[in-house]
């Protein structure tokens, strides 16, 4: 489960500094040191070694959360951004994924650096038509190192011609629909996870957590981050609560119950259970355990 993933500019030793100040009930399951878009590009270098450096400075065997740096996926910075990050680093993440060349691209870097071991994972970003046309080939090159995939509204945005909407809810959910449906749609087919773009607003809390139940619709399993204050909604919503554990329960044992008196499904609170609603009961227990 990766449900909550906050980024923190990658050229500020100050900014860096805060994850190990923040509240140990209030953590994002990811924290990503970010050395794209919130780095100007001649301030590249200067974030690669102030990450590099800060990232020496976490206790891998206690840290309670993931490092997933995001690099460049800039011909002539790539290979130095993912190995300055890559000791230190659960996952990597990087943007501007279009074709499954782009994965193997990343990946042979990877691959070198690890000579098989294959522990650091790969979160490839989609953010334009021509990615989420091949997002499924994408999901599913390297099972051995992509665990999930992440969606960029705003480039996505820019690349199709359009402004994004981010004040009405309505507008921006008619917007995004069809390519987020088709990332979460290839993501599950690919058995692996599917992250949304971060809430702009991030004042908004109401907003965001209409947004989130849109997305749990759709099926997704997280969301990035901009901002702290926005971490409590992101575990809430995309996480599973002790009421929706213990209604779970009651349909197992009901199913179960049902079975053994030689019935194939039965009924909880006046609705009909069967084997996918079993399923789904089993995962929501699973989840709420991790």
């Amino acid at each position: 489960m990766i449900r909550s993933l906050l980024f923190v500019p990658g050229n500020s030793v100050k900014m860096l500094n805060k994850i190990h100040q923040m509240d140990s009930t209030n953590l994002p399951d990811a924290f990503v040191p970010d050395l794209e878009d919130s780095v100007p590009f001649d301030q590249k270098e200067n974030a690669r070694n102030v990450t590099k450096e800060f990232l020496k400075s976490i206790d891998v065997d206690k840290k309670e959360y993931l490092i997933i740096p995001r690099v460049n996926m800039v011909e002539e910075i790539l290979k130095l951004d993912i190995e300055a990050v890559y000791e230190s680093a659960d996952a990597i993440t990087v943007g501007k994924i279009q074709t499954v060349e782009d994965v193997d691209k990343i990946c042979n870097i990877m691959d070198q650096l690890e000579q098989g071991q294959n522990r650091v994972k790969l979160i490839p970003t989609i953010e334009t038509a021509l990615g989420i046309v091949n997002s499924y080939s994408i999901c599913s090159r390297r099972p051995d190192r992509i665990v999930g995939v992440a969606f960029g509204a705003d480039d996505y945005a820019a690349d199709l011609g359009f402004t994004r909407t981010t004040e009405d809810f309505n507008k921006h959910e008619r917007e995004l629909y069809f390519a987020r449906s088709t990332l979460a749609v290839a993501a599950r087919a690919a058995n692996i996870l599917s992250l949304d773009t971060p809430f702009v607003n991030f004042k908004d809390s109401k907003t965001l957590e209409m947004e989130c139940d849109s997305l749990v619709s759709m099926g997704f399993k997280g969301k990035f981050a901009i901002h702290p204050n926005q971490i409590s909604s992101l575990n809430k919503k995309f996480g599973i609560s002790k009421d929706e554990y213990e209604y779970a329960k009651r349909v197992v044992d009901a199913y179960n119950t049902s079975q053994k008196e030689g019935r194939g499904s039965t009924q909880v609170d006046g609705r009909m259970v069967d084997a996918p609603v079993l399923k789904r009961c089993l995962d929501v227990m699973k989840m709420y355990k991790q």
